[in-house]
């Protein structure tokens, strides 16, 4: 076992002793904090939202992985004004949505006895800015890997460690990352990213992420596999061209995470 594992056991052993919910959107960041909380030993309980933009595989997905780990597992579905806020991608309806869904959260686990409340938020994150950071002080909601000082890719070191599965799919929750702020996410838009996704995904790049910005693809993928888009580059541009994007890039820092 990893040094950073243990001491996010020990970090759970420490602040978990009344129980611990966690976010968990099915993503690999929160599919870390489940499995190093379980690992813990404590009282472990699971909390998805389900949104207009799970598909039903990645619900069942979330939910095989709380089961194999062993903690019980809530369902939470929005409803409509809720996915509303998400669908419409501006900063304040974002963390309107996400005030909403960790409320919920936090009346759960005070009725389930649980003292702890997390999800998947990491240092990347934190330096990103991102719309939902001002939830987690307000809810009091801990950040484990942000704590430890873990970023994407120490993350995704210590999913490959636990054999968590990285299946590189588009976790909803970060549908709203991949998708630049103001854009409106619509079933055509989030289906061309699955679509390109699952294009790259058959030509070996596993992780994936394909972000939009301003009607421009960039793709990242784990660095070690650079050379091996470079040789299929012209395919991909064909391909990512035709699903109606102007342009198409590369990420030259690597895959950041899928959370």
């Amino acid at each position: 076992m990893s040094d950073i594992v243990s001491e996010l056991i020990d970090y759970f052993k420490d602040y978990g002793r009344k129980g611990i919910c966690v976010a968990f959107s099915g993503g690999l960041c929160s599919a870390v904090i489940l499995r190093t909380a379980a690992m813990a030993k404590m009282n472990v309980h699971a909390v998805t939202f389900k949104t207009a933009l799970h598909s039903a595989v990645e619900m069942r997905d979330a939910k095989k992985l709380s089961k194999a780990v062993g903690v019980p597992h809530k369902v939470f579905e929005l409803s409509e004004a809720e996915n509303r806020l998400i669908l419409k991608n501006h900063r304040d309806s974002l963390y309107k949505s996400r005030y909403s869904m960790y409320a919920k959260m936090k009346l759960y686990a005070n009725q389930n006895g649980l003292g702890l409340l997390t999800d998947g938020t990491n240092v990347d994150d934190l330096m990103d800015g991102c719309a939902w950071l001002k939830v987690l002080t307000e809810m009091n909601i801990r950040t484990p890997l942000a704590d430890l000082c873990i970023d994407d890719e120490l993350a995704i070191e210590i999913a490959e460690e636990l054999k968590i599965p990285m299946t590189g799919r588009s976790s909803a929750s970060y549908l709203t990352e991949r998708i630049g702020k103001g854009t409106e996410i619509t079933p055509a838009l989030t289906k061309k990213i699955q679509r390109g996704e699952n294009f790259l995904q058959d030509l070996g790049f596993e992780p994936v992420i394909m972000k939009i910005r301003d009607n421009i693809v960039i793709i990242e993928i784990q660095s070690n596999q650079f050379q091996q888009l470079a040789v299929c580059s012209q395919k991909i541009v064909k391909k990512i061209k035709g699903l109606g994007f102007d342009y198409v890039t590369l990420d030259v820092e690597g895959i950041k995470k899928e959370a």
